[in-house]
């Protein structure tokens, strides 16, 4: 009986885990503290190419570990990042071209979902009216994209 529960349990939790979330800002809400928030963004896209090589930087980790950048630096960067309301922080894994700014994660390693927003010179794809409600059909893993104006979008990321 015991076993029957956790396997269960276990199915219960990996269906759960396998569907797109709803615990994430609306499109409305982060748009609201992007342009609230404008300078500090700008200021952060600065220091992050300014600070080469610094690839991750979330609210109690870093990649590189250790990171390339003094510990003051470091609480500059998670102090700003606080203040735009990033706290699992940026993510430049593809170079300077591309900056990802997390304002919140749901999931594991292995599957989960993330929204916020993105910076790049060149145009995301694809661009959706509403990343709330936008559900790509048979694609399980998946990134979207909606603009807010410029070099800036937010992105919604689910992965499978």
């Amino acid at each position: 009986m015991i076993v029957k529960l956790i396997l269960l349990s276990c199915i219960f939790l990996c269906v759960i885990g396998c569907t797109p979330d709803e615990t994430h800002e609306s499109d409305v809400d982060l748009i609201r503290t992007f342009h609230d928030q404008r300078t500090t963004f700008d200021k952060l896209i600065t220091m992050i190419q300014t600070d080469r090589g610094l690839e991750r930087v979330d609210y109690d980790w870093t990649l590189p570990e250790p990171p390339p950048i003094s510990q003051e630096r470091l609480a500059q960067y998670r102090k700003l990042l606080k203040s735009v309301g990033c706290v699992r922080g940026f993510e430049n894994f593809k170079g300077k071209d591309e900056i990802v700014f997390i304002a919140s994660a749901s999931g594991m390693a292995t599957g989960g979902s993330s929204k916020g927003y993105h910076y790049s010179e060149i145009a995301p794809s694809p661009l959706v009216e509403d990343l709330d409600s936008y559900r790509p059909g048979a694609y399980r893993s998946y990134a979207a994209f909606h603009h807010i104006e410029g070099n800036w979008h937010l992105i919604y990321e689910y992965d499978d």
